[in-house]
């Protein structure tokens, strides 16, 4: 994104080849926040750089509930991974139309949400979580290379 704030750096000057960047991102109930990476607290911001390897990163959601993970992910040189709040539209199965609800403070009607604990992804496979969708071969390629070298424990 061009716009993008600047990030900052969590541990030293790291050349751009020697660095991941992790991003907060908007995402369907709201946004997901970094709150420490290998236990350290993140200062305020949406965007930081760290050295490539593993790290442990915690994620706070806000909205649509609160949750939270702290997962040790393996972050490559280079990359740029976002928060995701782990929710996608419940779908009902027999027609395959998105299930709506009517919120109880508003009484407005909006999508229904199932949500799991938030996570960190790739930035190019948010939107293949954000639709669950992970069987188009653009999203497969991505999903599955995601997890087999995330290094989540």
């Amino acid at each position: 994104m061009a716009c993008s704030p600047a990030a900052i750096a969590l541990n030293g000057d790291l050349p751009e080849a020697e660095r991941a960047t992790l991003r907060e991102a908007e995402n369907l109930g709201g946004k997901v926040e970094i709150t420490r990476v290998d236990g350290n607290p993140t200062p305020e911001g949406s965007a930081y750089w760290l050295s490539a390897g593993k790290h442990k990163v915690e994620l706070v959601r806000h909205s649509p509930t609160t949750d939270g993970s702290a997962e040790t992910y393996f972050v490559k040189g280079g990359g740029v991974y976002v928060t995701w709040d782990g929710c996608v539209r419940e779908v009902d199965p027999k027609t395959g139309e998105e299930k709506r609800e009517v919120d109880q403070k508003t009484g407005e009607e909006k999508d229904k949400l199932r949500c799991e604990p938030p996570q960190l992804l790739p930035e190019d496979a948010l939107h293949c979580y954000q639709q669950n969708e992970r069987t188009s071969d653009e999203c497969k390629a991505v999903t599955d290379s995601w997890n087999e070298s995330s290094g989540n424990e």
